[in-house]
């Protein structure tokens, strides 16, 4: 940052942390180059109460003005006030990219902010999500993550929705040898007809992320949540029932804002119930413009770390018992690093990490590999 002109931070409001890191980075900026011009972009600037505060800042563009940076910066910047869908796809990682499909969201639930940051829910057309796919591949990657705020609303404004979206992913890469991971996706947007197709399609991996935030209903009312947990073991069960070995992950919030013992009891007792792979959880924390933000009686800090605590060691034994559950099988595994010991990482369809004699493939292999024996985190295929 030292020889910048000009310093460009794009800052994430998701969490208390994401905060205060855009907060440090903007100090630091201006400490080690104080002739820089220093444009601050994203969410941070829709969401914080304060960003006035910052008189370093040369400029601020909120998330629905920062795809016009470029024109801004030049002067050639003409206003509009329609909230667009700007597509993006990453290239930095040589295995899997991520392609942004879909952004904003229409749900407001109460501990959330994205919603005020990124506006209401717009996506990208079908056509233009396979031409996106069809330069990926032509770049030489092997997987693509979609990614969204809300994918499961996808093409709600162009009257097409994300079942069709891969479904036409579907048949027209059929062959082609790219894995399509879908992302996150609400519970009650997750119809039996996008399981069908995942569990026909050689395209469509076998891995669901359903976010789940808590197993207590009265919890997740207070969340403004649209489902309640017998929707979600529905849907669990839904999964299993048509392909046994695919992976869900669950996204959990420990300590959200009158969350009891008996409440956080419950959500671990369901957790643990429910065939889930994998659970990312994260601690609550108050949010600018969320509603849960004013509820009163806030779960103390070490409460809630002695919840996580449970949660982590619930999350080691559903990840290992679904290892076990796999040992034997044999997957698609596609290989992405190597480590010191000799062995080549990488993941299989089902998202499992595997290790493999990196004498027997390559960087960037899709390959049929036995799943033989656990080690530490990962499985190693004979």
């Amino acid at each position: 940052m030292e020889e910048s002109d000009l310093i460009i931070i794009h800052s994430c409001a998701v969490t208390a942390s994401a905060e205060k890191k855009t907060r440090n980075l903007i100090s630091k900026a201006k400490n080690s180059n104080p002739k820089a011009k220093i444009a601050l972009m994203g969410c941070f600037v829709d969401v914080s109460k304060d960003i006035e505060k910052y008189a370093e800042l040369n400029q601020v563009l909120p998330n629905d003005l920062k795809m016009d940076l470029a024109s801004i910066l030049s002067g050639e910047f003409q206003e509009h006030r329609e909230l667009k869908f700007h597509p993006a796809y990453s290239r930095n990682m040589r295995t899997r990219s991520f392609l942004k499909i879909q952004d904003g969201c229409d749900h407001f639930c109460t501990y959330c902010t994205v919603a005020h940051a990124r506006g209401r829910s717009r996506s990208d057309s079908i056509e233009a999500v396979l031409k996106n796919i069809q330069k990926i591949i032509d770049s030489g990657f092997k997987e693509i993550i979609f990614t969204g705020v809300n994918i499961g609303t996808f093409g709600i404004q162009n009257n097409e929705s994300f079942t069709e979206l891969i479904t036409a992913v579907d048949q027209k890469f059929t062959g082609s040898g790219i894995r399509i991971r879908t992302g996150s996706i609400e519970p009650e947007l997750l119809s039996e007809e996008i399981i069908n197709i995942t569990s026909k399609s050689e395209v469509i991996m076998p891995h669901f992320h359903l976010p789940l935030q808590s197993g207590c209903d009265e919890v997740l009312e207070r969340m403004k949540r649209r489902y309640n947990t017998a929707l979600y073991t529905e849907k669990c069960s839904l999964i299993k029932e048509k392909i046994p070995q695919a992976a869900i992950a669950a996204d959990l919030i420990v300590g959200f804002p009158g969350e009891t013992d008996d409440e956080f009891q419950e959500t671990y007792d369901f957790l643990n119930s429910i065939p889930i792979s994998y659970i990312h959880a994260f601690t609550y924390s108050d949010r600018p413009l969320a509603k849960a933000s004013s509820f009163p009686e806030k779960v103390s800090p070490q409460t809630t770390k002695e919840r996580m605590n449970q949660i982590v060691e619930l999350t080691k034994a559903k990840e290992l018992e679904f290892y076990k559950e796999n040992l034997g099988s044999t997957r698609k595994i596609l290989t992405e690093s190597r480590s010191k010991d000799g062995f080549i990482f990488g993941f299989s369809d089902n998202y499992i990490k595997c290790a493999v004699d990196e004498n027997l493939v390559g960087r960037n292999e899709v390959f049929d590999g036995r799943l033989h024996h656990i080690e530490a985190d990962f499985v190693v295929i004979a």
